[in-house]
């Protein structure tokens, strides 16, 4: 897989300018090869054993430096059958990315960008074992997983984005090299009662990161951690060509760094931030609904006409937060006001789908 990394390259429209990001080019080469065995010891007790061996040399273009990674990711899964309808499996596995995610969270807008391995960013690795249970008959389908994940080389920008964007930046040389952990449980179900379709899964987990250069090293939530996960999707045939569809969803807000203040130094001003990623966004949640028709059209295999609404309630969830520092002239004194940026309230359509 070939990729020509240009990080802080923009493209922006209007009066803004983007910084001149020529000087960093980074060309890459990431390569894998991974093998397997498989084998059924009896009726009941299977098991697979796996090894992928993956690398990357990379191209930095702005001191001509060339470099290699490579590493061995094993993987075992073990799968034990009850009965006909129960089944436990337990896995373990090494994965490693080479192509690195950092994190900003100095604004409620996702900001995170990406940055291949290169001198001294090695490859982000994830270790753990994972555990589960299934159950499945005629009639209904559960099942039960719990995971976790030992983190290594978590990124994280030592600058702002309005640094970021404002002039040109060494990103390679302006961040910090952090660790973290991925646990939590999942669950699934999906039964039929006569005609109405029922499908349920939530997910609870942390995604927890810590950083010697963040809060002294305390231990925070990362910007993707989601602690409530839960969706809903019901479907009900209305006779013989209509269908309905309602599905809900929920997940807990996003983590983001808040500002607390600021003040002047000379003519320059100055952010004070609270704890990293220590607040968060609004709940996320929605329901959406539709109802569609098989119709009889000539020319065509099958068609269908689907009528929805999205967000029924007209929910505003917020997708960014953004903050305006207020100035009192007397006494002369600061504060902050937040708001928050939606999309998407109530959003209804219709669609035509058909095949030749």
């Amino acid at each position: 897989l070939f990729r020509d990394a240009r990080p802080q390259y923009l493209r922006m429209s209007g009066d803004l300018s983007s910084p001149d990001s020529s000087q960093v080019k980074i060309g890459t080469l990431e390569y894998a090869l991974f093998g397997e065995w498989r084998h059924a010891w009896n009726d009941v007790f299977r098991s697979s054993l796996g090894l992928r061996w993956s690398g990357l040399i990379y191209d930095r273009e702005q001191n001509t430096k060339y470099g290699l990674y490579q590493a061995l990711e094993p993987r075992v899964l073990l799968e034990y059958d009850l009965s006909k309808t129960h089944r436990f499996h337990a896995s373990f596995c090494v994965q490693r990315q080479y192509l690195n995610q950092v994190s900003v969270s100095k604004m409620g807008l996702p900001s995170d960008f990406w940055l291949p391995s290169s001198e001294n960013i090695p490859a982000q690795t994830a270790t753990g074992p994972s555990l589960g249970y299934r159950f499945r008959n005629r009639t209904c389908e559960f099942s039960a997983d719990v995971f976790y994940k030992k983190l290594d080389h978590q990124f994280f920008s030592a600058v702002g984005m309005s640094e970021m964007l404002s002039k040109p930046i060494d990103l390679y040389q302006r961040f910090w090299n952090g660790s973290g952990e991925n646990y939590g449980a999942e669950f699934f179900y999906r039964t039929k009662f006569h005609k109405l379709a029922l499908q349920l899964s939530y997910t609870l987990s942390w995604a927890q990161r810590n950083c010697e250069q963040i809060d002294q090293g305390k231990i925070f939530d990362a910007s993707n951690d989601r602690r409530h996960d839960f969706s809903c999707l019901l479907m009900y045939p209305l006779g013989t060509h209509w269908d309905f569809t309602a599905n809900f969803v929920f997940a807990t807000g996003q983590p983001y760094t808040p500002t607390l203040g600021m003040y002047l130094i000379g003519e320059r001003n100055v952010q004070v931030f609270g704890s990293y990623n220590s607040v968060r966004l609004p709940d996320y949640h929605r329901l959406d609904v539709s109802f569609s028709r098989d119709l009889n059209i000539r020319f065509f295999h099958k068609s269908r006409i689907n009528f929805s609404v999205m967000n029924v309630y007209g929910r505003q969830n917020p997708f960014f937060l953004y903050s305006t520092v207020i100035v009192n002239p007397d006494p002369v004194s600061f504060s902050t006001l937040y708001q928050y940026m939606c999309l998407f309230g109530f959003l209804p359509s219709v669609g035509l789908s058909f095949t030749l």
